[in-house]
């Protein structure tokens, strides 16, 4: 994709290093949470009441806060939209339709209200 779509990874090599790390976290864990929160989002919503989902919860409320702070912009790796925003808008979905938005940070609160407000997050949940 990287290739066809040169800037859907951040230009600055730390924020680059960063994303990939996240990706790969993304990519790969948080199995709870897919476990107990299936996507797509029709699913009935369920209360959040195991520990490896409280886990997996608290793992991504800081990892967004390190992006955010970390790369001081509106997304994940700094002021514009990249892969790692992509990787996680599935995850903001799930966060914000099973009720576990409580759980979260404000910055990442406020990062999930900029994701679900984006045009495109907008459209794909209306065809979903």
């Amino acid at each position: 994709m990287a290739e066809h779509f040169p800037g859907i990874w951040p230009q600055d090599p730390a924020a680059r290093a960063w994303s990939y790390s996240a990706v790969a976290e993304m990519h790969s864990g948080f199995t709870a949470l897919r476990t107990q929160c299936p996507f797509p989002v029709r699913a009935e919503k369920r209360e959040m009441t195991n520990t490896d989902l409280a886990k997996d919860v608290q793992r991504i409320d800081e990892l967004w806060q390190q992006g955010l702070a970390q790369f001081g912009g509106g997304f994940l790796a700094g002021d514009t939209f990249s892969v790692a925003d992509a990787f996680y808008a599935p995850v903001v979905l799930r966060l914000d339709f099973y009720g576990l938005i409580g759980a979260m940070s404000a910055s990442s609160q406020a990062y999930m209200a900029r994701i679900c407000n984006l045009a495109g997050v907008k459209e794909w949940c209306a065809r979903n």
